[in-house]
């Protein structure tokens, strides 16, 4: 129904014009690339690679830049977080004359020259605090180790075992080995030891028992010479890292027109990635696309006038399967996005989107059954698409439940549900007569919860009617007359048999037994011709009665599974009147707190309730009947505006 024709487009241009092509691509955005395997056409090769190369390293670099100026910038609230940075601006890409190359070099040099500043005061820091630990050495490292008559050396060691060490060095060399504590802390210990070389062996066999480790220092003066310097040392670095995000933060003035370079340059990276996957041949290129039919105007009017480039548009052959791309009006278009998310209709298929829009709408008011969680539905989805910069998907979804909302109103008040309030429980006779005059069924009273179940029930069984005839008449339009003749039509006819048998008795009083042996007339159809195309005789017959089993059983059930929207919307309703009692039983701050947490956790748990069940319902019990999908999304080449709010 929605589902607009695309055509295929081939353009050939001079290899000079490629970046031109690219950018009336984009500036167009209807135009869907196709990579090409130039290994499937030995006489061709790919365009060269390095324009996209150039392309990808500017993104990278611009990335980087923006990833350091983000620390710098003020911090936003939670919603902006979420969304990310966007900037206002009324084309594409940066202003013409920012030069994105040269200020992402600005940035990333400073950013780099920062990464050194403080990988060297991680290692002034690290030398500061091993000197600290070592302030007691009164000899410069350097001069540890041998002379003529004795050796010295320092070691860290674990501070339990220093008098376990002390003792034995005292009787295995007596006077003539020395230990002094030169520093350390409770942990490990820092030793000078000097010793006499006539008893060397002696020392380093204790030495070899204890779990020692040398003196890491190595300077040609003592530890505490070499403090102050180090300080002065970090000192400067310091000195120099504040004067470095200064100069950051005033590189922030940079940061908006970069992040529109960021989408430019994102754009023409995929556009070069998208121009490397097409043929060359010498001078020329040849690109091969799709292009929906109403958006073939604009593509003339970016291309016609271009030199040097040649394009044509064609119907698609039957080997070639084109994208889909769907055509609704305002008030349908944001349900595509549950469509998207079973999968967008085969290219001969109808769109599903027109058909379960108003039952989709409908079933998430049914599972919340409340007016004013709906308002407060309808004015939320309204605030973040008037006061966010959102994507195309994001809006979609919101526009969505603002529709749902309004169904949600209006559900909600022919139901009695506001917020779950009893109004003559809180004195106020006004609005409970309004209530009772709007209200045409209380699920909550025991007389009429049934009629609210029998409703779901209806609703289901009028969706699924729908469902077999768009199945029977999408079979007759592909040409399969088996499906359409033998496995849709009769599940129809029982579907309009059976209430006739039930209700022309009921209503009218007419006897509906007519209808009951037409339905079982039916059944006897089904077993006898569902299972053509099976092998004749047993095999033929076992498979109509499986049909028949199959179709009865599944009909029966589908329509128990809409028992789901009188349940969710059952469940709504005693949790919000829960939450008003107990509510209303304390202080006013108390009652206040009860009734907002309350509520919102009560609007949001149904909410996605409302929406994983209402989808289901289509995509498991309504889709089966006539839908398959398996078609593959249109995506055209344009600007990428992820960071970018166009203004209108």
């Amino acid at each position: 129904m929605a589902n607009v024709s695309v055509k295929r487009i081939e353009i050939l241009l001079h290899r000079d014009r490629r970046g031109e092509v690219l950018e009336r691509l984009a500036d167009a955005g209807t135009v869907e690339l196709e990579t090409q395997d130039a290994a499937g056409h030995p006489r061709y090769s790919t365009p060269d690679s390095g324009p996209g190369r150039r392309a990808r390293r500017l993104r990278d670099d611009i990335r980087r830049a923006l990833d350091y100026l983000d620390r710098f910038a003020p911090k936003g609230g939670f919603i902006a977080g979420m969304m990310g940075h966007k900037v206002a601006s009324e084309v594409p890409g940066p202003p013409e004359d920012f030069d994105a190359a040269a200020a992402a070099g600005l940035v990333n040099s400073t950013a780099e020259r920062e990464t050194e500043l403080l990988g060297r005061r991680q290692r002034l820091e690290d030398d500061l605090t091993e000197l600290r630990r070592w302030a007691g050495l009164p000899l410069a490292p350097a001069e540890l180790g041998s002379t003529a008559s004795c050796r010295l050396v320092a070691y860290s060691l674990p501070s339990r075992n220093l008098a376990g060490l002390r003792g034995e060095l005292a009787e295995a060399a007596g006077e003539l080995c020395r230990l002094e504590e030169v520093g350390g802390d409770a942990v490990e210990a820092k030793l000078l030891i000097v010793w006499h070389r006539a008893v060397d062996e002696s020392v380093e066999e204790v030495l070899k028992t204890f779990e020692l480790s040398a003196c890491p220092l190595n300077d040609d003066r003592p530890p505490a010479a070499r403090l102050g310097e180090i300080e002065d040392e970090i000192a400067a670095v310091e000195a120099e890292l504040g004067e470095l995000k200064s100069s950051a933060r005033e590189l922030l003035e940079l940061r908006d027109p970069l992040y529109l370079a960021l989408d430019g340059a994102a754009t023409t990276s995929l556009g070069e990635e998208l121009m490397a996957g097409s043929l060359a041949a010498g001078e020329a290129i040849y690109l091969l696309g799709w292009v929906p039919e109403p958006a073939t105007d604009r593509v003339r009017g970016a291309l016609d006038e271009l030199e040097l480039a040649h394009y044509e548009l064609r119907e698609p052959t039957e080997e070639e399967t084109p994208p889909v791309y769907l055509k609704n009006g305002s008030p349908v278009r944001p349900f595509e996005m549950v469509t998207d998310l079973y999968g967008r209709p085969d290219p001969r298929e109808y769109d599903p989107t027109p058909l379960f829009a108003f039952f989709f709408a409908l079933y998430f008011g049914i599972c919340i059954t409340d007016a004013g969680y709906g308002l407060l539905l309808m004015l939320s989805s309204w605030f973040f698409l008037k006061r966010l910069p959102l994507g195309q998907t994001t809006r979609k979804m919101f526009r969505l439940l603002t529709i749902a909302g309004g169904f949600t109103v209006v559900v909600g008040l022919l139901t009695g549900g506001i917020f779950g309030l009893d109004f003559s429980a809180l004195n106020l006779p006004a609005l409970e007569a309004l209530r009772q005059k709007i209200m045409i069924i209380d699920p909550l009273d025991p007389d009429q919860m049934f009629y609210f179940f029998y409703f779901s029930l209806g609703l289901g069984y009028l969706q699924l009617f729908i469902g077999y005839l768009l199945g029977f008449l999408n079979a007759l339009r592909v040409g399969d007359s088996q499906t359409a003749w033998f496995r849709k039509l009769p599940w129809i006819l029982v579907m309009i048999l059976i209430p006739l048998a039930v209700g022309l008795p009921a209503l009218a009083g007419i006897d509906g037994t007519w209808a009951w042996y037409a339905a079982a007339a039916v059944g006897l159809f089904v077993v006898a011709f569902s299972g053509v195309g099976d092998d004749s005789g047993l095999p033929r017959l076992g498979a109509g009665f499986f049909n028949l089993y199959t179709g009865i059983s599944g009909l029966f059930s589908d329509v128990l599974s809409y028992a789901r929207l009188f349940a969710l919307g059952l469940a709504t309703a005693v949790i919000a009147q829960v939450v008003n009692t107990m509510a209303f039983g304390g202080g006013v701050v108390g009652t206040v707190l009860i009734l907002v947490i309350g509520h919102v956790f009560n609007l949001a748990m149904n909410a996605l309730s409302g929406f994983i069940h209402t989808a289901r319902l289509q995509f498991v019990e309504y889709f089966d009947k006539f839908y398959f999908g398996g078609g593959r999304t249109f995506q055209p080449y344009a600007h990428s505006l992820q960071h970018t709010v166009l203004k209108r």
